[in-house]
């Protein structure tokens, strides 16, 4: 048999994550936490062009583009996370470290 894989449609973010993330405050505070899980010690929130400044915007005709940065000085992933982890729908790293806590 030929290698075959999961093919995933970008709908199964809605199956998967309408229960988890239900507005955008609670996606702000996944990000965050998204950093300490990343063994960071601070998070830098930072709201950026959140009222336009019209006297910028006429004359240097740029478009009014708000942002939040959320940045950390965690452990990013490696190649082999990203692929065997990140990707892994369902994976997780916490069950593992659970897992392998009660067999000492």
């Amino acid at each position: 048999m030929a290698k075959v894989n999961f093919r995933t449609n970008v709908l199964l973010k809605s199956i998967i994550g309408k229960d988890l993330i239900t507005d955008d405050n609670i996606a702000v505070l996944e990000l965050v936490k998204n950093s300490f899980d990343a063994g960071s010690n601070t998070v830098e929130i930072e709201f950026k062009n959140l009222f336009p400044n019209i006297d910028y915007l006429t004359t240097n005709d740029k478009i009014y583009s708000p942002k939040l940065i959320i940045s950390d000085k965690g452990k990013g992933m490696s190649e082999y996370d990203l692929v065997n982890k990140w990707l892994n729908i369902a994976y997780s790293e916490k069950k593992r470290k659970e897992k392998n806590m009660g067999e000492y």
